[in-house]
């Protein structure tokens, strides 16, 4: 499958490492610094666990099944959920891939019938 030239316009996590609760940051045109504050402990000077790297990943893993560390599904989960969703909107395209209860991989490009089904299936033509 060749994709068309993709801008980022949002990403939805729901389940996703530190993202529990449904969670979708939004992108205009640009370059973007991604800085996080910590909320469990305000008080320390540091950013650990704020959600950074974890972002990154779901972009990855929405894409492509797998993180930047190359974890698998069931190592991206929430540790208190049982289920993840990545939404990757573009302008053109829309992926979605959830585990947990349901696997499932979709990829729709306008005009289109979305592709749905077969994980590994959907996978190899997006790499291809």
């Amino acid at each position: 499958m060749i994709l068309p030239k993709l801008n980022l316009r949002s990403i939805t996590m729901e389940g996703f490492g530190a993202y529990v609760r449904r969670q979708t940051v939004t992108f205009e045109n640009g370059v973007y610094y991604i800085l996080g504050n910590n909320l469990d402990h305000p008080d320390e000077a540091d950013s650990n666990g704020s959600g950074k790297t974890t972002l990154l990943n779901a972009i990855c893993w929405g894409l492509f099944g797998r993180s930047m560390a190359e974890l698998k599904a069931g190592n991206v989960i929430s540790d208190t959920q049982d289920y993840c969703k990545v939404l990757l909107e573009f302008d053109n395209l829309q992926v979605t891939r959830e585990y947990g209860r349901r696997h499932k991989l979709s990829v729709q490009l306008p005009g289109s019938a979305p592709l749905e089904g077969d994980v590994s299936k959907i996978q190899k033509e997006l790499d291809e």
